[in-house]
């Protein structure tokens, strides 16, 4: 089932004798269950309950696994500079993606226009 419908699919299976109208395109909202996780308040639990998971967390992986402090270090030292630019490198692209997408939203807003424009211009001069 598809959310993003932006019509009604009975509106557009019959034939209609008059133009289309806003009302054509109004779709049912979707449920609850289906839109949940996009919302700001579970967002917020997610980050507020990870934040206070983590320690408890740790404290059970401190118990199952003995480190000691030298070896900790060794693999801190060697660990972290390549998760850091694993994440940097992440981080990167996805801000490259994003600015090129802003870059073809404006593009094609520049292009609508000008072509309103024109039909406009074409409008009036009828």
């Amino acid at each position: 089932s598809d959310f993003r419908s932006y019509s009604k699919r009975q509106m557009l299976k019959n034939y209609h004798l008059w133009a289309p109208t806003l009302d054509d395109l109004n779709q049912v909202p979707p449920k609850w269950s289906k839109i949940a996780w996009v919302t700001t308040p579970f967002r917020v639990g997610v980050f507020v309950s990870a934040f206070f998971a983590f320690p408890h967390l740790c404290a059970i992986l401190n118990a199952l696994v003995e480190v000691s402090a030298d070896e900790f270090d060794i693999i801190n030292e060697q660990f972290t500079p390549g998760i850091g630019i694993l994440y940097g490198t992440f981080v990167a692209l996805t801000l490259d993606i994003l600015y090129e997408r802003q870059g073809k939203v404006q593009e094609n807003a520049s292009v609508e226009a000008a072509l309103l424009s024109q039909v406009t211009q074409n409008i009036i001069s009828l």
